[in-house]
């Protein structure tokens, strides 16, 4: 059990332009047949084999909350942080961890999110989450070995990364893998009712709820807004239900704006993998966003893949290792590393 107190940063900023991305949005899912969502777009993740997964560990954050979390032992000069999507867990990602770590490519930990998997249920700060992440990165970089950090999400832990990169995080933080990921609300990427993973939203609570946070009133934050298919998620216990204001607002990018100047002043290697048959999001979508975000990322689709798929397939894994030890190769750390500290200086 670690802790670390991460440098002050400020609470999730929501103002009009977000406001008015959330009524589009509303808009176009309205106006949009709900689609249902195939139960086999999760069977890959069900028949996950997970007797090998590693033990339970624990991270203390600044505030005392403890997340749980698990590592998978590999080079210690490359560790990577990864984070799950919506609803979901860090077992989710223990294939494709496992893979890089027997790879000798990293040190892989899987965390889940406060209200997530292990965790106790409920909703936080909107900041606690991208605040975690970045401890965490703290953390690891600690390390005698001053390892390499790369973090990695998927879906909506994708639009988690990016928010943690949006201030002093990415000091912590030397390249991104982004999986399938959310790109924020008005990104034009997503799919109506994010391809039926989304069941319920409590429209007129959403819209009263957003309003007071235009004023600064943010008691009802934690009140839930949207549920999720429930019939995908009742055959295993750690899928959430439901999501609260503050859940949706810490799992987002926030707008997709440009990155902040320290993001683009140290343009840090990037990574996009999505399957072409993505459920959730427009895969076709994701260069033009990402453009606008971090326009030196790679981005790789892969042929019949939808969005769960990836977690769980070889050739996706093996792909993510070869990009590791191509970005990330112990020669070009100290060279990266103090281009990284003169430009902090």
């Amino acid at each position: 059990m670690f802790a670390r107190k991460h440098p002050d940063t400020e609470s999730i900023h929501f103002g009009w332009r977000e406001a008015v991305a959330y009524a589009r949005t509303a808009l176009f899912f309205l106006t949009r047949k709900r689609p249902k969502l195939s139960l086999t777009a999760l069977s890959r993740m069900s028949a996950m084999d997970v007797r090998t997964l590693p033990p339970i560990r624990r991270f203390t954050a600044s505030d005392g909350e403890t997340l749980a979390y698990r590592t998978y032992h590999g080079p210690e000069e490359r560790q990577i942080v990864m984070i799950h999507g919506s609803a979901c867990f860090g077992d989710q990602l223990h294939k494709l961890a496992r893979h890089i770590a027997e790879e000798s490519a990293a040190t892989v930990h899987t965390i889940d999110m406060r209200g997530h998997g292990h965790n106790a249920r409920g909703s936080a700060p909107a900041e606690s989450y991208a605040r975690d992440v970045g401890e965490f990165c703290a953390h690891l970089k600690q390390h005698p070995a001053r390892p390499q950090v790369i973090l990695a999400g998927h879906s909506a832990g994708g639009g988690l990364v990016l928010n943690a990169a949006y201030g002093p995080y990415v000091r912590n933080i030397d390249g991104m893998l982004l999986l399938a990921p959310y790109l924020g609300i008005a990104s034009g990427s997503l799919r109506p009712y994010f391809g039926g993973w989304l069941v319920g939203i409590a429209w007129l609570k959403l819209a009263a709820t957003a309003a007071l946070n235009l004023i600064g009133v943010t008691r009802f934050n934690d009140r839930p807004l949207v549920a999720f298919d429930r019939e995908a998620c009742l055959h295993d216990p750690r899928f959430v239900r439901e999501w609260s204001f503050d859940t949706l607002l810490g799992f987002g990018p926030g707008m997709t704006r440009p990155a902040s100047a320290e993001m683009l002043d140290f343009r840090i290697p990037m990574l996009l993998i999505s399957g072409d048959r993505d459920e959730c999001f427009r895969p076709d979508r994701y260069k033009s966003v990402m453009d606008r975000i971090a326009p030196w990322a790679s981005i790789q689709l892969f042929p019949g893949l939808g969005h769960w798929d990836i977690l769980a397939d070889n050739g996706v894994a093996t792909f993510c290792v070869n990009w590791l030890e191509r970005q990330f190769a112990i020669e070009q750390r100290v060279q990266r590393g103090k281009t990284k500290d003169a430009k902090i200086a």
